[in-house]
């Protein structure tokens, strides 16, 4: 993700609405996963790799990502999904 103030006040504000709201990184592994699961079955679709190598590749992004605290799951999540997604998703926990 290119870093731009805009990107850091949205991660800032979504860093913050977590803090609000009781949130921790746990609360998030399943968004994460989710959104990585989006994006493999959209590259399912338009690719020839077999559905196995993308599920373990799905699996291993997903678990990185998480493996990156609340900071990088926020980051990962506005990047791929965009912030109003994220905004919503995390207001609805």
């Amino acid at each position: 993700m290119e870093i731009t103030n805009e990107n850091m006040n949205q991660l800032q504000f979504a860093i913050d609405l977590c803090s609000s709201k009781d949130i921790r990184e746990s609360d998030l592994d399943e968004l994460v996963y989710d959104c990585v699961n989006d994006r493999r079955a959209s590259y399912r679709n338009n690719s020839d790799v077999s559905e196995s190598s993308l599920d373990r590749d799905a699996d291993q992004i997903a678990s990185s990502v998480n493996n990156e605290g609340i900071t990088g799951q926020l980051s990962f999540l506005i990047e791929e999904c965009g912030f109003e997604t994220v905004e919503k998703k995390i207001r609805s926990l």
